[in-house]
């Protein structure tokens, strides 16, 4: 027996909410790597130590399934790819799961085409979450070349900066969902705070 209309309608009516809702949390936390298209482009995209996946045209390189999506959104991948462990709940991440799954061609689904090789970066990407005021993590031990990547989770405006220190470059107000980068090319320690919130400290150590 075939499944009823009404819980059809139901069932297509949950997927496309889900879908929409994954495409958002796509467009406000993963399109300054992977584009607005899902295409690798983003305005991230040319500073990252790995280019990002473009989901349009490359086959996965993780595990041929929307569950691996679901692995590497929680967990992160190779320190570039960063975990949204607790900046995402499970919910949001199983539906910006469900809208890549979406935009992959059905050829790369079914394995048509290989994986691609697992490579090995020579920097990486912090993400630094913006979340209830409060830096997350509050300090981060990196190396020259890696990248901080700064994304105002709250309902508020942020302005951060460098305290004491010229050597990196000032960002500006961010609204919320707004990021910013700041690319680490001394060795030193450094501090950074909010100019709108005086008790938010992050303390970065790079080494050479």
């Amino acid at each position: 027996m075939g499944m009823p209309a009404w819980a059809m309608v139901a069932l297509l009516s949950q997927t496309n909410d889900d879908l929409a809702k994954g495409r958002q949390t796509f467009l406000d936390r993963c399109s300054m790597c992977h584009g607005e298209m899902a295409d690798g482009h983003g305005p991230l995209a040319d500073d990252l130590p790995l280019k990002p996946r473009n989901f349009t045209a490359e086959p996965l390189r993780w595990g041929n399934s929307k569950r691996s999506i679901v692995d590497t959104v929680t967990h992160g991948r190779l320190n570039v790819m960063p975990s949204f462990d607790g900046a995402l709940t499970p919910a949001e991440i199983e539906a910006v799961a469900t809208y890549v799954w979406s935009v992959i061609p059905e050829p790369l689904k079914r394995g048509d085409h290989p994986p691609a090789p697992h490579p090995t970066p020579k920097s990486r990407v912090f993400l630094i979450h913006q979340r209830g005021k409060v830096f997350t993590p509050s300090e981060v031990k990196a190396r020259v070349g890696d990248t901080l990547v700064f994304v105002n989770e709250d309902d508020v405006d942020h302005e951060v900066h460098a305290l004491g220190s010229k050597t990196a470059p000032p960002i500006r107000s961010q609204k919320p969902l707004q990021w910013d980068r700041v690319l680490l090319e001394q060795p030193g320690s450094m501090r950074f705070g909010c100019a709108i919130h005086p008790a938010m400290r992050l303390d970065v150590k790079v080494t050479p």
